[in-house]
């Protein structure tokens, strides 16, 4: 996971100011828009502009704006499976783990409205409660399902939001490359825009640029598909990467170095005790797919063997000196790169743990 470098004032770019002018204006202009209420920073607020919704939309922290009072809780219930009943959720006879754990999320005592709310639809499943035309807290969530839809941005705009992060490798997995590239006049990005905060889940932030995470769609529709993630729970590159919590080893170097003709074992290893570094290596099956390079670390020990200083420094002064052990280094290895350039190459920080393993470049 590689922490996101955006260009210097992302959110300024001429096309990134331009899309969401136009669409903090789109939203506006939808009827009861104005109405939808939120809390943000132990204060309470409106959308009663243009202005105030594309700083919502904006915003790096957006996930701190908790729209409408009833909006978590409607919106954890209708995400419940389809079959279930309304009568087993008000009465607590579900032997569903997402029911149990939305119980205990929404205490009855707590959100006793809410539950009042729904005892004259309990006949009801979750799938036909969902087509319900008159429950009150659920036309205030369909409301603002339909205001933040993220069909708002078109075709076009996504790639030029793509294209606008420059973001030449997935961060996710640091293995493919999401380029830019052009078909007849139009400049499109082989990225997919992953929802790091669910659409499904949290559809209102399904237009936040801050939510937008440009990856693979290896990444983005085989591996994590439909997997819960949050900033509190797993790592989000738009604030951190794994830099100095996680770190690739060849886990059997010793083996390596005694006999040559093995095969290296690749594994990405954490430094401290860090749920949310390890739900990320988890979900998107690092350690499963990084196993498949272990040629890049044998071939890094193998240069690192016939590279050693004592044949480095003797290149140097073969050259009379004109280049320091430093530089012969750099121009076998390449050089030693920070997380901001290790990430816009494939298998970047892949190379650059080993390389430090090795402790080739200390010198």
């Amino acid at each position: 996971m590689i922490r996101l470098y955006l260009p210097n004032n992302f959110e300024n770019i001429v096309q990134i100011d331009q899309i969401y002018n136009r669409l903090a204006q789109n939203i506006y202009d939808e009827q009861g828009a104005n109405q939808i209420t939120y809390e943000y920073q132990g204060g309470q607020g409106r959308f009663d502009s243009p202005a105030s919704i594309k700083q919502f939309l904006l915003a790096k922290d957006f996930y701190d704006y908790h729209i409408e009072q009833s909006f978590g809780f409607m919106r954890s219930l209708v995400n419940l499976n389809g079959n279930v009943k309304i009568s087993s959720i008000l009465n607590a006879t579900s032997k569903s783990k997402n029911v149990r754990d939305f119980l205990q999320r929404y205490e009855k005592s707590r959100y006793k409205k809410y539950y009042d709310s729904l005892k004259k639809h309990q006949m009801l499943t979750i799938s036909g409660f969902k087509k319900c035309k008159s429950h009150h807290y659920l036309l205030n969530y369909q409301r603002v399902c339909h205001v933040f839809d993220y069909e708002k941005l078109t075709f076009q705009d996504r790639h030029q939001i793509l294209n606008a992060m420059n973001i030449p490798v997935c961060p996710y997995c640091n293995m493919n490359y999401t380029i830019s590239f052009r078909r007849n006049t139009t400049v499109r990005n082989t990225a997919d825009i992953d929802h790091f905060f669910l659409k499904r889940e949290y559809p209102e932030y399904s237009l936040c640029l801050y939510n937008f995470v440009p990856a693979c769609p290896v990444c983005n529709q085989k591996i994590k598909g439909t997997k819960s993630m949050t900033h509190k729970t797993h790592v989000y590159p738009h604030q951190e990467g794994f830099k100095d919590k996680s770190h690739f080893r060849v886990t059997n170097l010793l083996e390596l170095l005694l006999q040559p003709h093995t095969h290296a074992k690749i594994e990405l290893v954490s430094q401290k005790s860090d749920y949310k570094v390890d739900n990320s290596i988890k979900d998107f099956m690092l350690n499963e797919r990084y196993e498949r390079f272990s040629y890049v670390g044998e071939e890094l020990i193998e240069k690192a063997q016939i590279y050693n200083d004592t044949y480095t420094n003797i290149l140097c002064q073969t050259i009379d000196g004109l280049i320091d052990v430093v530089n012969v280094k750099y121009a076998i290895f390449g050089s030693k790169l920070s997380e901001s350039q290790y990430g816009r190459l494939s298998l970047g920080k892949l190379r650059q743990d080993i390389l430090d393993q090795l402790k080739v470049f200390d010198t």
